[in-house]
């Protein structure tokens, strides 16, 4: 996934359950929004998930291998899931999901 920034515990553990089931995460934040006291990038990493950071903001969206991408302005924390209106789209075009996918993996490498 590529996100701006992740603050809700229940979606941090969900992550964690799917690492722990043997699904591949991978989690790629804006860099500045990592330095947030209240961002869950630790609790990912010492999960043993691999964490980057990128230059890049506004990354909003999640890859479910070749089948699905989710995107839209959804920040993954209590305030989008609860008081914001946000909104997360999901996509199952096949193009559609390999574009985001090569977007994903050019994002990773230039990450930290």
């Amino acid at each position: 996934m590529a996100v701006y920034s992740i603050t809700h515990d229940e979606i941090v553990d969900a992550l964690i359950a799917a690492h722990q089931r043997g699904d591949q995460v991978r989690v790629l934040m804006d860099k500045l929004q990592a330095s947030n006291r209240y961002a869950d990038d630790e609790k990912l990493e010492a999960a043993g998930i691999p964490v980057k950071t990128g230059g890049t903001s506004g990354l909003m969206f999640l890859i479910d291998g070749e089948r699905a991408v989710g995107t839209g302005s959804f920040n993954w924390s209590v305030n989008a899931d609860e008081r914001n209106a946000e909104n997360f789209v999901i996509i199952r075009l096949k193009y559609t999901v390999a574009s985001f996918a090569e977007e994903f993996e050019k994002l990773w490498g230039e990450a930290q």
